[in-house]
């Protein structure tokens, strides 16, 4: 669970997890301002930075489903294959295996989505 959070000029900021909101709302640092979904908002000055953030929508048949994610948390699992499992891949796509060759396009076609060109 997420606790949204506002900065006290207004802006939204990044969720922060429900222990933290409990010690400021104890240190009065916070107030309540929505409590579903539970959001609160600062009463001191802060940094208004926020992280890049990927929407992901599922319209299945009888639910929606909505995902928002860090893009670092997208990007650090692609960097880590990218430097493990892609070199011994491509190596198998190079000698000709079908199925190597279509990971490499897919992984490819995900990290020009998601990386930073370099």
């Amino acid at each position: 669970m997420k606790v949204y959070v506002k900065s006290q000029s207004g802006k939204w900021l990044m969720p922060t997890n429900p222990a933290n909101a409990r010690i400021l709302l104890k240190k009065g640092k916070v107030r309540v301002i929505q409590r579903t979904p539970f959001a609160i908002h600062l009463l001191y000055e802060t940094t208004e930075h926020v992280q890049p953030v990927s929407v992901g929508i599922d319209d299945g048949g009888i639910h929606v489903g909505i995902a928002a994610v860090s893009i670092f948390k997208i990007q650090w699992p692609i960097y880590k294959i990218r430097q493990t499992e892609y070199p011994v891949i491509l190596e198998k796509a190079e000698a000709g295996e079908e199925d190597a060759q279509k990971w490499i396009d897919h992984f490819t076609s995900l990290c020009n989505n998601y990386l930073p060109v370099q």
